[in-house]
């Protein structure tokens, strides 16, 4: 079974655990980038650390990069930097990075992504700055840059993840942190093909998520969440 997760953060020291433990579960490759600090503040270092586990372990990983809408111009020229270091996506902490989807603060990093073809994961599910329906009203701001919904808005609002999925064509949706019983029929309502394995670690338990979509009925098409939908929200490198 080729898994592709669509969800992994890197810490300092981290690369050989999680090297190791999508080994033990038979993860081929996954989507990595920067958390924490790294994501509010360090982002030049955060940056380079993951690139570098990237150039160590091309087959193994897919780099994502970070920068804090506050920094504003620098911003915009540390995701060139990070683009040069061979990264090529884009994770957003509203939360952490302290401001709200709907923010224009975000427009200039929406604006490198669509000319750089990078897609977009952004952490969802906390009150007031990340509900599902804030970051369907940016993907519908910018119709031709990818999203992902990360962890699968996990909070109070997870009710308003089908109308945000099925409102956008451009926003797909990860599943760390749901619940099969919400998976089965969100999937039967807007298409697995938005669906993509996510695993959050090391915050989360990588054989715990995979459990969880052993568990969905077998009319799910698992290979397609495990693996498939991922290269659709890739898209190919430029």
């Amino acid at each position: 079974m080729k898994i592709s997760d669509g969800n992994g953060t890197l810490e300092k020291g981290g690369v050989r655990a999680l090297l190791d433990e999508m080994d033990r579960n038979g993860v081929e490759r996954t989507v990595i980038g920067p958390d924490r600090n790294f994501a509010a503040v360090e982002n030049r270092a955060g940056n380079a650390y993951v690139a570098a586990a990237v150039r160590r372990h091309p087959d193994r990983f897919t780099g994502f990069a970070v920068a804090s809408p506050w920094y504003g111009r620098k911003a915009v020229d540390e995701l060139e930097r990070a683009r040069g270091l061979g990264l090529r996506g884009l994770k957003i902490f509203p939360a952490l990075q302290g401001f709200i989807l709907t923010d224009p603060r975000i427009y200039p990093l929406m604006d490198f992504a669509e000319k750089a073809d990078w897609p977009v994961w952004c952490a969802t599910g906390t009150p007031i700055s990340a509900m599902p329906l804030q970051l369907a009203e940016l993907a519908e701001t910018y119709p031709r840059v990818r999203f992902m919904m990360g962890y699968g808005g996990f909070c109070d609002f997870w009710y308003d993840v089908p109308d945000a999925l099925n409102r956008c064509p451009n926003l797909w949706i990860e599943t760390s942190y749901i619940h099969p019983c919400q998976i089965t029929p969100w999937v039967e309502s807007c298409g697995v093909a938005k669906f993509v394995f996510g695993s959050d670690h090391p915050f989360s338990s990588l054989p715990l998520e995979l459990k969880k979509i052993s568990l969905l009925g077998e009319a799910i098409d698992k290979e397609a969440i495990l693996g498939r939908n991922i290269v659709s929200f890739l898209g190919r490198p430029r």
